[in-house]
Formats: structure tokens, sequence, C-alpha cells
């Protein structure tokens, strides 16, 4: 079977174990052309999936190791009897982790721990876990999402009402659908909604806000979180300058999320009869890690620790100061992939080892909802 994929797609034991080829394309790239006695394509949200680039194609499967499916012509998929998988889920802890760790950055957990308001947009595989992570913190989390029933103790709210949270996380699915479509969904109209004390978050998808929301967002003090860029892959000097913690579209990169985005596919292939299931047999352990957190400090304060070891295990400001060496001129399509295609993929800190010389009941508690292994 030969196997088409984007660059940036794990190349796992299992992917390997069903493929007699497997040819790598940089996801813009990717044509007509390089589909010729291809079985299978597989890429991530960069690669427009339609008419154009199956019209010669004798695929019998499409995946992307996304959850979103905003660049895959599913209808095109269906009239053609191509089998279609995505990956909902699998990068969605390392998301949790990007936004909680850029909380932390932003000095706001210790009020996100004393029941302060969130507003999460989109309640879906990514926004689902955020909010249990914040239920956990103590945060009072308020949801829109009109496509999903919300249960309490999360918040059913309206747009407005999760927007006027002082912090704001986007994760919604893009579309430009006829119901509540979510392109442009934060404009100058919503913008009015942020103020000097408010922190945004897009790790979703850049389209989600305008470009003059943002600035006039960032006029009024917001600050502003951003992994997601609305004119991306491009980012402007000047947006990028405004941007309290900037990061090149890396918020799912972990190696954990990326192995088990490329097994999702393998296994949907394997339903397909593309290939036996007994092939799915080989498994990857992710690297592990342990925190010994026994010479810290000791901060009565549990908030000041607990954002000490969620900046120690993913320290997005390393990221952004990374980044930010472009800030002069910014940061064009070509330099942006390289950065996503060169960034080293990190640890999430569920599934490591915490080492601590005494916890309470409640930050017990809170490690037990990141997952984490305390000793």
């Amino acid at each position: 079977m030969r196997v088409v994929c984007d660059e940036n797609i794990a190349i796992t034991p299992a992917l390997r174990a069903i493929a007699d080829e497997i040819a790598c394309y940089p996801g813009r790239a990717i044509c007509a052309e390089h589909l010729g006695g291809a079985d299978a394509l597989l890429v991530r949200s960069v690669t427009q999936v339609d008419e154009a680039l199956l019209r010669r194609a004798s695929l019998r499967f499409v995946g992307t190791a996304t959850a979103g499916v905003e660049h895959i012509d599913t209808d095109a998929l269906v009239e053609r009897g191509i089998a279609f998988a995505h990956a909902p889920g699998a990068n969605a802890n390392a998301v949790v982790e990007y936004v909680l760790s850029a909380i932390a950055h932003c000095g706001r957990l210790s009020s996100v721990m004393a029941g302060a308001k969130v507003g999460v947009v989109g309640c879906g595989a990514v926004g689902s876990r955020l909010c249990s992570r914040l239920v956990a913190l103590g945060a009072e989390v308020l949801v829109f999402d009109p496509f999903v029933a919300i249960a309490p103790p999360m918040v059913a709210a309206t747009l407005e009402e999760v927007l006027a949270c002082p912090i704001v996380s986007l994760h919604p699915a893009l579309h430009n659908g006829p119901e509540f479509p979510s392109c442009g969904m934060v404009g100058l109209a919503q913008a009015r909604y942020f103020g000097a004390d408010d922190v945004l978050i897009n790790a979703g998808r850049g389209p989600l806000v305008t470009r003059e929301a943002l600035s006039t967002m960032a006029a009024s003090g917001t600050t502003l979180v951003l992994d997601t860029w609305p004119s991306e892959p491009r980012i402007d000097s000047e947006l990028l300058r405004q941007t309290m913690l900037a990061t090149p579209h890396i918020a799912g990169y972990s190696q954990g999320a990326k192995l088990s985005a490329t097994d999702a596919l393998v296994r949907a292939m394997a339903e397909a009869g593309l290939c036996p299931e007994t092939d799915l047999t080989v498994a990857v352990e992710p690297f592990s890690n342990v925190i010994d957190t026994r010479q810290w400090s000791n901060n009565p304060d549990e908030s000041g620790w607990l954002a000490q070891l969620l900046i120690e295990a993913y320290p997005v400001a390393e990221d952004d100061r990374y980044l930010r060496r472009f800030e002069r001129l910014g940061v064009s399509a070509t330099l942006f992939d390289s950065l996503r295609k060169n960034y080293p993929l990190r640890a999430e800190l569920a599934g490591q080892t915490v080492k601590l010389s005494s916890v309470s009941p409640r930050l017990e508690g809170i490690l037990g909802s990141l997952q984490v292994i305390i000793e």
C-alpha cells in the first residue's frame, strides 16, 4: 500500500507496518501529481483536499491528523467512495496544557483558583477537556457552544456572556455554515467586551478572530495569547508586537499528540478495510519525565506552586521568545511552516511523575485532574 503524507505527520511503527511505501511532502505543496498510485492520503490542516486534488487520484482513504475538517471537501470524498477519518481529541490534552501554562505565565492562575470566571467558546474534544480542568482548579466556567448540551458544573451562556469573562479561550470548529458560523465570530462588535484586565487565548483557529478585533483589543490593554493567526501562515510584525505570548500554531505539538493522531488514522484505515487490524499491535511508549518539586522553596500559596509546575512542564514563554526573534520584519509563510516543521516535540505533563514533600487534599485533586503521577 502506498501512503502519501504531510511531512509533519509522525511516522509511527503502526503506519510503517501497514505501508509498503510512505511518501512525505510539505503539506501546502501536496498536489494531484503526488497521488499517483497512492491508496491513502494523510494530511494536516494546511492541505486543501478538494476536487482539484482528487481529480486523477485512485485513493481509497483520506485522513487528517487534526480535529478540524474545514480543509476537507467531504462531499467530494463521498462522491468518489473514498473513506475518511479525522483525529478529534488526539491533541486535546496538549492544547489544554498550553492554555493552562499560558494562564500561569500571564499571572492569572491565582484568580482562576479563587473562583474567577473563565469563558470557553466551543465544547468539543479540546474545549470540554479544558472545562473539566478549569472546574478542578476552582474556576466558574461559562461555555458557549450552540451544538452541545452543556452540563453542570459548567454554565451554558451566550457568546456575549462568555466574551465578557476576564479570561476567554477559543476552541470552536472553524466553519462558515448557515448556523452559528465561527469564521470571524469575534469581530469589532465583540472586541468591546474586552478590556485592560482581560486575557484572550486563541489556540483554536486563526480566522475565529478578525485582525481588526485583535488590534482593538490590544489598544484597550487586553492581554493577547495567540497560537493561531488571522492571516496564517503569515504574521505581521505589528500584531506580533501587540501579543504577549505568541507561538506558531504549535499548541497541540506534543510527542504523544502526534503519535496518537497517526495511530488513530491507522486504526481508521483498518476499519475501512485497507489493512488488517493485526498490524496495529506495535506501540510506542511516549517519553516520560520526573519533576522533583521537593527542592522548591516552601511556598504556602498553592497557586504559586502550581503555576511553577505548569511552567516547568511547558515553558511557553520560551516558544514565544523564539518566535519573537522575527518581530521586526514579521513572519513569512515559508518561515512559519519551517518553525512548525522543526518544532521540538514536547512531553505532556499528563503521565509524568511529580515528586513532592507533601500535598493538600485540594492540590491532590487538581493534580489528579491533570493526570500526573504523585510520589
